[in-house]
């Protein structure tokens, strides 16, 4: 038996600044999910979060864009990258701590970035991760309809499989 866990792309926001008004462009999902926040004006382009409701974690990370006066040179580079996951093909939102299915997602997303060379910002999970689940993990990011994987990422659909105890 193996665990299959899909991360796919659902949604890419602009964080924008109109008359004052800094907001997330198209608005943010209420629903838990895991989200990538990509800025290619800084040496580490990349954090990965997670959220049982991200529309919510990200409402004083605005206010605080808004009122730190931050213009828009500085926001127009930042994207919000919102991943729905699936575990064995069914809707498993992830939970403020990361995991979905028992399955530390948001560390399995950390790792793909860094394998993909991708320097991150995350400091708390960006040792190995350990395959525990006695099962094998096959691991597949992919884009919903209407979406594409990342250029920053290849561009492609990514597919890892991890071996039941093996280090990725």
């Amino acid at each position: 038996m193996a665990y299959d866990v899909e991360f796919i792309l659902s949604s890419v926001h602009a964080i924008q600044k109109r008359h004052g008004v800094v907001s997330a462009q198209p608005a943010l999902p209420a629903a838990g999910r895991l989200y990538v926040i990509h800025n290619d004006t800084t040496s580490r382009p990349v954090y990965v979060g997670t959220a049982s409701d991200v529309q919510q974690r990200f409402v004083q990370r605005i206010a605080a864009v808004r009122e730190l006066g931050f213009g828009n040179a500085h926001i127009n580079p930042i994207e919000i990258h919102v991943y729905r996951v699936e575990v064995d093909g069914r809707p498993r939102p992830p939970d403020d701590l990361g995991y979905s299915a028992g399955i530390d997602v948001e560390h399995l997303l950390i790792r793909l970035h860094l394998k993909q060379g991708i320097s991150v910002r995350n400091i708390g999970k960006l040792g190995a991760f350990v395959n525990n689940t006695g099962q094998r993990i096959d691991l597949t990011l992919t884009a919903a309809v209407g979406q594409n994987v990342p250029a920053y990422l290849g561009g492609n659909d990514i597919y890892v499989g991890l071996p039941k105890d093996k280090v990725y």
